[in-house]
């Protein structure tokens, strides 16, 4: 019966019950909770009747992702009636969604001690219970769970599903490929679930790289269901690592027409931009092109912003060297202070300055124009005025990236970062008090424990889907604890890792470019064999910039030139122009980003050693620095293949790795 028919008469308590349960299937989560409230005041007492309503409003809330409300309605649930398992269910389910692993357990098994027999209930819940294990990255006791699920009740196609994810979690591919299989096998005619298989499916070939077969089980999946979001997600990306960009734009397209939430929409408008710097990174200037001229009929929700990036690819596939476009990048130095003397670090030989009440507005000018912004330090929450640029910042549209020591954090600060989707960037370095102490002078361990307690705490209160990263450079005091800082970030909740190294060798830290010893180096690449390993493991995501290069026992030409850059930058390049073909990658960084530093000196990029001063921002503004006779003159040698002449990187190398060349 529709909605519509329900409420032709006069209704009782239970047909508004029902008019809520069709809303809530439909979606409609704040029309459902109309509808239970009116079924609420003509309970007159009905304790029964008030528990089960309460945990279908506890549903409504969990839909809309408010989960302090839909816990508080699961929990009056419970004390209206003790016996209703479906609200200890309800309970466990959102202390899941908030990562509170260890509370959900013990609620599954408080429902399970209420089914009284119920095989298809008790099914459900073991399939819950492998959700929740899965979510702790315990993939043997995930796996027990969910075939004690299809133990207890052989049809259970979602069970075998979750089987099959768990496998693909663990890398055992055949395994999720049979699981799979057999939940298809039991979907009958089930459309919606047929499609999120061959979703899933499509996972596998992609870890696999194996993009054809991942485009022609999508194409499965969208005559299935077209609606489904994932579908065209998945084969937007699908395409762009075929190289296929425009494919990939309207797919993107798609998704943008199917009338996303904003943050969705965000994520969306990044990915296109994405797209023409991947075309354009791998010398397609022609693709280039033609997404952006197909991208330019879209309709953007950051026109400014979206708008900048665009004329700035057009302008890199143009091979311009003064540009209309906009900066779109920062990395910004807010202060040289810090609150700790790390053995490795060169900061404390400084003098102690911030950036000038002048360079605070022309960033802040710039933010609608920008698509990131990376706040550093120092210690970046010693700025006094971070606060101020964050507030104005997320007015933005914009990716902001804060790295900190977390020793500084407050609930206020954190709070509004995790709510703006601020990226957090923790860097530890020690994954013992010992080792921690040792390497970051004036720091407690207790304390950055109890820090990193709270931020957890805030992310299960506000965003449980927040991302969280964990940076450490590998110095000879830490270089043991590699593994180690795998099982840190798994315990503390981090879903990355950064494995730095560093070039400077205070405190005769530095074991790759000076101090070094077969044994140690032996030890490093082992270790970082098994941290990735385990991070796999643990789906927890691994970066290092430790190359290969690092690792060899003999120090190569490379690595001596790094030791040796600081003589390396002043002295002239003798080496002949290299003709750089059309379709060759060159370092785009002088088209998009800048950094500044706090004394208001501004360089193409923060992440090679290059020490070209290219302005000063308390003297120019960022315009006249973007477009001035030095940054031009960066601009001209790249193209015209003399790019040694003001690259260091390259001068160091012999080339630029394929990450900083955006």
């Amino acid at each position: 019966m529709a909605i519509e028919e329900l409420k032709k008469g006069p209704l009782d308590k239970s047909a508004y019950r029902l008019s809520g349960c069709r809303y809530l299937h439909e979606r409609q989560y704040k029309e459902a909770l109309i509808e239970f409230d009116k079924a609420l005041k003509l309970s007159k007492g009905d304790h029964e009747f008030e528990s089960g309503v309460y945990t279908e409003k506890s549903n409504a809330f969990l839909g809309l992702k408010k989960y302090g409300l839909a816990m508080k309605q699961a929990k009056k649930a419970e004390s209206l009636d003790p016996k209703n398992k479906n609200a200890y269910k309800l309970s466990a389910n959102i202390y899941s969604r908030c990562r509170r692993y260890e509370e959900a357990l013990k609620e599954f098994d408080k429902a399970l001690e209420l089914s009284n027999g119920d095989k298809e209930f008790e099914s459900d819940i073991c399939h819950e219970k492998a959700n929740t294990y899965l979510s702790m990255k315990s993939y043997g006791p995930a796996m027990e769970q969910a075939k004690k699920s299809i133990g207890l009740n052989a049809g259970n196609k979602y069970a075998y599903k979750l089987s099959a994810c768990i496998n693909l979690h663990s890398r055992q591919y055949e395994e999720a490929l049979s699981g799979f299989a057999k939940a298809l096998e039991l979907s009958k005619g089930d459309r919606e679930f047929e499609s999120d298989i061959y979703n899933e499916l499509a996972r596998i070939y992609f870890e696999q790289g194996k993009y054809g077969k991942l485009i022609s089980e999508l194409s499965k999946a969208i005559e299935l269901n077209s609606e489904n979001s994932m579908t065209h997600w998945l084969l937007a990306n699908g395409y762009k690592y075929q190289g296929r960009y425009v494919e990939a734009l309207n797919e993107f397209a798609k998704l943008m027409d199917m009338g996303r939430d904003k943050k969705s929409e965000e994520r969306i408008q990044f990915e296109i931009i994405k797209l023409v710097e991947c075309a354009n990174i791998n010398g397609s200037r022609d693709k280039a092109l033609e997404i952006i001229k197909k991208a330019l009929k879209l309709k953007f929700t950051y026109k400014t912003m979206i708008m900048n990036s665009l004329a700035n690819e057009l302008e890199i596939a143009q091979q311009a060297v003064k540009l209309k476009s906009k900066v779109r990048k920062l990395i910004v130095n807010l202060t040289n202070q810090c609150n700790l003397d790390c053995t490795m670090c060169l900061n404390q030989k400084i003098p102690k300055q911030e950036i000038s009440a002048r360079m605070k507005q022309e960033i802040i000018n710039i933010f609608p124009y920008l698509e990131g912004i990376n706040w550093m330090g120092g210690e970046s929450f010693m700025y006094p005025g971070f606060e101020e640029l964050l507030d104005e910042a997320v007015k933005h549209p914009l990716i902001q990236e804060i790295t900190t020591n977390g020793l500084l954090m407050d609930k206020k600060t954190v709070s509004k970062l995790i709510e703006n989707n601020v990226k957090l960037t923790i860097s530890i370095d020690g994954a013992t008090k010992e080792v921690y102490e040792e390497i970051r002078k004036g720091a407690r361990f207790e304390l950055l424990i109890q820090k990193l307690k709270m931020v957890n705490e805030l992310i299960n209160r506000i965003n449980p889907e927040y991302k969280l990263t964990l940076n450490l450079v590998v110095v000879k005091s830490n270089y043991h604890q590699i593994e180690a800082f795998a099982e840190f970030a798994r315990e503390y909740n981090f879903n990355a890792i950064n494995f730095m190294v560093i070039y400077e060798n205070r405190n005769n830290q530095n074991i790759f470019n000076f101090n070094r010893d077969d044994k140690v180096l032996s030890c490093v690449s082992k270790s970082l064999d098994n941290a990735r390993e385990n991070c796999k493991k643990y789906g927890i995501i691994f970066n290092t910039n430790i190359t290969q290069d690092l690792l060899e026992t003999k120090l190569s030409e490379n690595q001596e030139n790094i030791r040796n850059h600081e003589n390396i930058n002043n002295e002239p390049c003798q080496e002949p122009k290299i003709d750089i073909p059309d379709k060759v990658k060159i370092c785009q960084a002088p088209w998009k980003t800048l950094n500044i530093d706090v004394t208001g000196e501004a360089s193409p990029n923060a992440s090679c050693f290059c020490k070209n001063v290219l302005g000063n921002l308390n003297t120019q503004s960022l315009e006249e620095i973007w477009n001035g006779e030095p940054m031009v003159n960066y601009r001209k040698q790249i193209v015209s293949g003399n790019i040694e002449k003001v690259c260091t990187l390259k001068r160091i190398y012999k080339e630029i790795p394929f990450e900083l060349l955006r």
